[in-house]
């Protein structure tokens, strides 16, 4: 076992420049990506409504400063890389993290005009969704354990409601029943 734990780590370690080339590439393609999606929110600002917009304005920021924190991260992975392989290590996930949490905030704006089309449909299915999730918690678990979670979904309904009704930050209010739904399943999964 111990030699087994030993190769593993220096296997490990051995990847470490791989892996520090592949997250500075994968940077450069965020980069590009970002500007791509500066664009695309800038064209897509001229067919809809700011408010249709609105939890999507500070993505380009939140994604720079993302990019910003993973270009710091690989500039420490980098210069440890020789001396230091767990601060390598550590750095190289910090860095794969923010290039994962950039790549979502402009994900969400490449995908805004399809959303935008079809969120009426999606944001009644997604109502629908979360309503019978909360319906079988509440039938399930009599206990206060998971009053915050049902809580925040019944909120979420609400957000999705009034966006029906008044087209009031559609995309937010899809992400927030997405978001409630998934940990409503979690809790459903088990």
């Amino acid at each position: 076992d111990a030699r087994k734990e030993f190769a593993a780590q220096r296997e490990k370690r051995s990847s470490l420049p791989t892996q520090l080339a592949d997250a500075r590439e994968r940077l450069v393609e965020e980069l590009a990506d970002l500007e791509r999606a500066k664009e695309e929110l800038t064209s897509i600002a001229g067919l809809y409504p700011e408010s249709m917009l609105a939890s999507l304005q500070d993505n380009p920021q939140r994604a720079e400063q993302l990019l910003e924190s993973a270009r710091a991260a690989l500039e420490t992975a980098k210069a440890h890389l020789d001396t230091d392989p767990t601060r390598t290590a550590s750095a190289l996930d910090t860095a794969q993290r923010a290039l994962s949490m950039a790549n979502a905030q402009t994900d969400a704006i490449f995908s805004a005009k399809t959303d935008l089309d079809t969120f009426r449909e999606k944001l009644a299915a997604s109502i629908g969704s979360v309503s019978a999730a909360l319906s079988d918690i509440k039938q399930h678990d009599s206990s206060d354990a998971f009053s915050p979670l049902l809580d925040e979904a019944e909120a979420a309904i609400s957000q999705g409601q009034r966006a029906l009704v008044s087209d009031e930050d559609p995309l937010g209010a899809l992400e927030n029943l997405r978001d409630v739904e998934f940990r409503m399943d979690a809790i459903l999964a088990q």
